[in-house]
């Protein structure tokens, strides 16, 4: 799930549609975080990758292309490989599994809530 970081508390929200800004991704899905009170959170900085699901199986053209993301009725976010217009994503590699429909991608300086 991706997440931002909620002003003036200790605590941060899942996202909403086409994010403006995005702190990282929980290492747990939703339903244990919320049972848990609380979740690991891989921040997104200028270094770090997220594998991510993909809208279609990936190409060797969305390499080094950026698009948005968006979250299915599961709660699993994706890259969205149809939303070349609110680009929240880089993708920089396909991603080893087994599904071939992943991939790695790092968010967007721009969306990154610390621009560091």
């Amino acid at each position: 799930m991706l997440l931002e970081d909620v002003a003036g508390t200790d605590r941060v929200a899942t996202c909403g549609a086409d994010p403006a800004v995005i702190l990282g991704l929980a290492s747990e899905p939703a339903a244990d975080v919320v049972e848990a009170g609380y979740a690991l959170v891989w921040v997104a900085d200028e270094n770090t990758e997220f594998m991510m699901p993909t809208s279609s199986a990936p190409t060797a053209a969305n390499i080094n292309t950026a698009y948005g993301v968006a979250v299915d009725a599961d709660g699993i976010w994706y890259v969205d490989f149809t939303d070349t217009v609110n680009t929240r994503v880089l993708v920089t590699d396909f991603a080893d599994d087994d599904s071939r429909t992943a991939v790695l991608c790092k968010v967007l300086k721009a969306n990154r809530q610390l621009n560091a």
